[in-house]
């Protein structure tokens, strides 16, 4: 039996219906060209992802320390800001 159009049906699958969202505690997934509002441990930040992979990107947020140095580290294709000067106070996105 060949499975190999099974796989393909539920990888296209997934991927036609991933929406941007938190992953219990541990952390949130930004799909391509979306943006979400961060408020967790302190830090506010707005993420944007424009990889150009296209996949869906994982946010850790299950301590301090990897919030923060996502934060600090992102990839050049992930656009992290601070919120207050593009959104005031917005109250959209992933409160923590």
């Amino acid at each position: 039996m060949n499975i190999f159009p099974i796989m393909v049906v539920l990888f296209l699958s997934a991927h036609a219906f991933a929406v941007s969202g938190p992953v219990g505690s541990t952390g949130y997934l930004v799909d391509y060209r979306d943006s979400v509002i961060i408020d967790k441990h302190g830090i506010k930040k707005m993420v944007s992802s424009y990889h150009a992979s296209g996949r869906t990107i994982f946010v850790p947020l299950n301590t301090a320390s990897e919030w923060s140095s996502f934060v600090s580290k992102s990839h050049s294709q992930v656009l992290v800001e601070n919120v207050r000067s593009v959104y005031g106070s917005c109250d959209l996105g992933f409160f923590g």
